[in-house]
């Protein structure tokens, strides 16, 4: 399975301490420039201590940092105003990779789909996490409310349904797992 990373899952799971586990699940994870900056150039001057972290697994090699060709990022150009340049690289490069765009914007998603890209977002990765028996659904919700204390935006509805469907999981024995 090939990922492509925008900068809000990179954000918010590194400020949870679970930027790692979520580029546990058997895959190669990749970021595009934009992102890069955005999160390890800006996030450095910032002095935001989750850009070392996205620094650090791209060193690690669990991110690997690759621009998308320019032809596929031409189908995005006329998006513009409505995509910032890291979301217009992330959908280019998940469709030269044919892989899944990480992003957790809806407008970026939307677009995404009308291009046939798969696209998912951070409650995916917590989803699969648990799932794959990495962490336990109690330390999905334990990650899941550092992030929305750390300005991770979800909706109240969405909040519930994603407890509602952790719930549904499969796996009582789940609670011994990291």
């Amino acid at each position: 399975m090939i990922r492509v990373f925008d900068s809000s899952p990179l954000i918010y799971f590194a400020r949870a301490g679970a930027l790692h586990l979520a580029l546990e699940v058997h895959s190669e994870n990749y970021i595009p420039p934009a992102v890069y900056a955005e999160v390890v150039t800006i996030g450095r001057v910032q002095g935001h201590p989750d850009a070392e972290v996205t620094a650090h697994l791209i060193t690690q090699e669990s991110l690997t940092l690759k621009p998308p060709e320019e032809h596929f990022l031409e189908k995005f150009s006329g998006l513009h105003r409505d995509l910032h340049p890291g979301e217009m690289e992330v959908l280019a490069l998940s469709d030269e990779l044919q892989g899944i765009a990480i992003v957790d914007d809806r407008i970026s998603r939307e677009i995404g789909e009308m291009f046939q890209i798969e696209v998912r977002g951070s409650a995916f990765i917590l989803f699969t996490l648990v799932k794959n028996r990495i962490i336990s659904k109690e330390k999905v919700k334990k990650i899941l409310q550092v992030m929305i204390r750390e300005g991770f935006r979800i909706g109240s509805e969405q909040y519930g349904l994603i407890l509602d469907l952790l719930e549904q999981l499969q796996g009582k024995k789940d609670e011994s797992w990291s």
